[in-house]
């Protein structure tokens, strides 16, 4: 650690958990960048690299740099998962699966909650203005009824299809972002099996985790994903190899800044031509980004010391949760209304970008709203992370 890290830090371990802390955020802005969909900002958006600007900047952020996002978090709570661990036993387990029901369950299931009541809310709005009846009853049932809860929404194209031709369903509920919440809840109900085999067998676990995660060779059934037991199982072979993230990844820094990029520049290329090598190029990437953001926050705190407020990195799981409940759409209009001009490329990516802001923002606002309002409920949405 540089001398400027222990001006404002006294130990590793809080200079690791403030970056860890301020990248949290940054991973939930990169979520929302991925949701902002291009058709939105764009009518001429094709999904191709052999687009225009627009099509390669929107594909190079949604399709590429922001699928770190996910894998991060996975691994980071793999890490937390694990941190302080001086002995497993059954109590210990009991333990943190009853902090995690609190920390994860409750607001998974509230988080839906709110997300079914305001599209019914919307909907119903909406129809009575055209004149029409809308029947809640209905849609429910046509969306699964508890399926909404768990996978009511499929991705069942090409690109759920694995190496070996098996349909990797990649259900997720009505409130598509918290797939991510299940299946962390899942495989952590499954963490003595990853700790036996991490003690066991160590990086030759992890090694032939990765080659299945890379693969997406796994449970071909929704709640636990290959990318969440591998980089789960990857933060917590980093912290009980006594390690901490910092010195792990700045083991292969100039790997991390260098391959990446290659890797990014193949899959922005693969995106919607060749489907599987795609798959296989950005779930390595995700691998080698994770190293990536580390040592960049590493970099960037030595530069200007703590980069994110307590605030914002508190509002990183309030903003991953309500982005998809109309917000991105509004950010959208908003967007569009103040900048009424026609489609053309550094137009359309001006927007993406602005759009992406104004998410994040409004976000923000309700978060410091429900804060001032209701500070209770908002611990509890929250995830008693406040």
């Amino acid at each position: 650690m540089t001398s400027s890290h222990q001006t404002a830090f006294t130990t590793t371990d809080e200079f690791q958990s403030s970056m860890i802390d301020g990248l949290k955020f940054a991973m939930a802005c990169l979520v929302v960048m991925i949701h902002v969909d291009g058709g939105l900002i764009s009518s001429s958006y094709s999904g191709t690299y052999q687009g225009g600007t627009f099509d390669i900047i929107h594909i190079l952020f949604a399709q590429g740099i922001c699928r770190i996002a996910v894998p991060f978090f996975f691994m980071i709570s793999g890490f937390l998962y694990f941190t302080h661990l001086r002995e497993w036993n059954w109590h210990i387990y009991i333990k943190k699966e009853k902090r995690r029901v609190r920390t994860l369950v409750v607001p998974y299931l509230l988080w839906n909650i709110i997300s079914i009541a305001v599209f019914i809310g919307v909907k119903y709005a909406e129809m009575m203005w055209n004149g029409k009846f809308f029947y809640p009853t209905n849609f429910i049932a046509q969306q699964g009824g508890w399926r909404m809860f768990w996978d009511c929404g499929r991705i069942i194209d090409e690109s759920a299809v694995n190496v070996l031709g098996i349909t990797m369903h990649n259900g997720f509920p009505f409130n598509g972002p918290l797939w991510f919440i299940r299946d962390l809840f899942i495989v952590t109900l499954f963490s003595p099996a990853v700790h036996f085999f991490i003690r066991k067998f160590g990086a030759s676990f992890i090694t032939l985790l990765s080659i299945l995660m890379i693969l997406n060779i796994w449970l071909p059934f929704e709640g636990m994903s290959s990318l969440a037991i591998f980089f789960f199982s990857l933060g917590g072979w980093i912290r009980l190899s006594n390690g901490n993230l910092i010195n792990f990844w700045g083991r292969i820094k100039a790997l991390s800044y260098t391959l990446p990029a290659l890797l990014l520049t193949a899959a922005v290329i693969c995106y919607g031509k060749f489907v599987l090598l795609y798959q296989i190029v950005i779930r390595l990437f995700a691998i080698f980004g994770c190293g990536t953001v580390v040592n960049l926050a590493v970099d960037l705190h030595a530069w200007k010391g703590r980069l994110i407020s307590p605030t914002l990195s508190k509002s990183s799981f309030f903003i991953f949760s309500a982005q998809r409940i109309f917000i991105i759409p509004l950010a959208v209009s908003i967007v569009s209304w103040i900048i009424p001009f026609e489609d053309n490329g550094i137009v359309s990516v001006f927007k993406y970008f602005a759009s992406s802001t104004v998410c994040v923002l409004l976000c923000i606002l309700l978060f410091l709203l429900l804060k001032k309002l209701s500070p209770k409920a908002l611990t509890i949405l929250s995830g008693r992370r406040l």
